[in-house]
Parts: C-alpha cells; sequence; structure tokens
C-alpha cells in the first residue's frame, strides 16, 4: 500500500492536522485500522491518534481517495471527535442501549 498525501491543514485551536491524499494498493481496500496503521508510520505518528475519516475507492480501480485526522494528544481527540469514529478505532468501547423500562399501569377503580 502507498499512501501519497496531497494536502495538509493544520488547525492549532483544535490540536489537529488534517491530511488528504491518495491511496494506491494492490488486491482488497485495506482496512480502516490497515491505513490507520501505513499513515501513522508514513508521517511518524501514534497510530492512536490517527482518525481515518474517509476511504473512498474509485471504481474500477485500485485506489482510494483519504481523508484523515492526525491530534496532538489524546485529550484533544477524545474532546472533539465523535463517539461513533473513536469505536470505529478502538478508542472507546461501544455502549449497549439498556432497554427501557415500561411504566408501571394504573390500576382502575
Amino acid at each position: 500500500m502507498n499512501i501519497q498525501i496531497t494536502k495538509e491543514d493544520k488547525k492549532p485551536l483544535l490540536k489537529k492536522r488534517v491530511l488528504t491524499g491518495k491511496i494506491v494498493y494492490e488486491g482488497k481496500t485495506p482496512t480502516r485500522m490497515e491505513i490507520r496503521d501505513e499513515l501513522a508510520k508514513k508521517i511518524n505518528a501514534k497510530k492512536e491518534l490517527v482518525i481515518v475519516k474517509r476511504a473512498k475507492t474509485y471504481y474500477g480501480s485500485q485506489s482510494a481517495h483519504l481523508e484523515a485526522e492526525v491530534y496532538d494528544d489524546e485529550n484533544a481527540l477524545k474532546a472533539i471527535e465523535h463517539e461513533y469514529m473513536l469505536v470505529r478505532h478502538g478508542a472507546a468501547k461501544k455502549e449497549e442501549a439498556k432497554p427501557e423500562e415500561a411504566p408501571a399501569k394504573e390500576e382502575k377503580k
């Protein structure tokens, strides 16, 4: 897998960098975690601080458009990023929805 970063925007107030680029791969489309690990190696960042927002494949080719964010620290990551993205990247656990209890019926007199 080859990752080419085409644009990098720094967001100092949000303590993150927004990366866009292109992925060229062979065989099946790489998973979000494989992309995250490879991107972290390429930019010299901790893989726990890399969030792959989108990897949109091009039909009929073995390449994809990449959008990712790299946070400066874990506190900024957890404060800004949506819960579902944290779950997708293993930074948070999915909470099971508890079934609601039905209200007690009042007896008729």
